[in-house]
């Protein structure tokens, strides 16, 4: 989507969340949808160690994102952004943090954990001769279990 443009909200609906206007209204959501499926697509194929986001934002927050329904006074911090969903189940073991996470010991350390995690991971896979990691292969389960890991969910391409 283009920038700068109007700012954007979260807002449920009864079919379910929707990406707003703040002023003028229009629905954006097919829009960052079609945006968000194409980028993540695109860092899928990168190898990537891990992804910060923009804290709060209606598309890029992974937690506590403001929702507005209509009728209420203020909003709920319930949602995620719609781009920080899309990543989030497209690349399940990819570290993520929002901004602010980089500031705080303990959020930055488990980032910087699960990035070393999933390093180790890949390292290991190479050394058993794999160029996938995936759950869906028994040899990689096999494999990465022997080494006292255990592999929840897609995890990375390694070469």
């Amino acid at each position: 989507m283009s920038v700068p443009r109007e700012s954007l909200r979260l807002v449920s609906v009864q079919s379910g969340l929707r990406f707003i206007g703040n002023r003028s209204g229009p629905d954006q959501t097919d829009r960052m949808s079609s945006f968000a499926k194409e980028r993540v697509a695109e860092l899928s194929a990168l190898a990537l160690d891990g992804f910060v986001l923009k804290k709060d934002s209606p598309s890029c927050g992974l937690e506590r994102v403001r929702v507005y329904r209509d009728g209420a006074d203020q909003p709920a911090r319930t949602g995620t952004g719609l781009f920080a969903a899309m990543l989030r189940d497209r690349l399940p073991a990819l570290p993520l943090a929002e901004e602010g996470w980089l500031r705080d010991t303990a959020l930055r350390e488990s980032f910087l954990e699960r990035h070393h995690f999933l390093t180790f991971a890949c390292v290991a896979a190479l050394g058993l001769g794999l160029t996938t990691l995936s759950v869906r292969s028994p040899e990689t389960v096999a494999g990465v279990q022997g080494l006292g890991l255990r592999l929840f969910g897609p995890v990375a391409k390694v070469g």
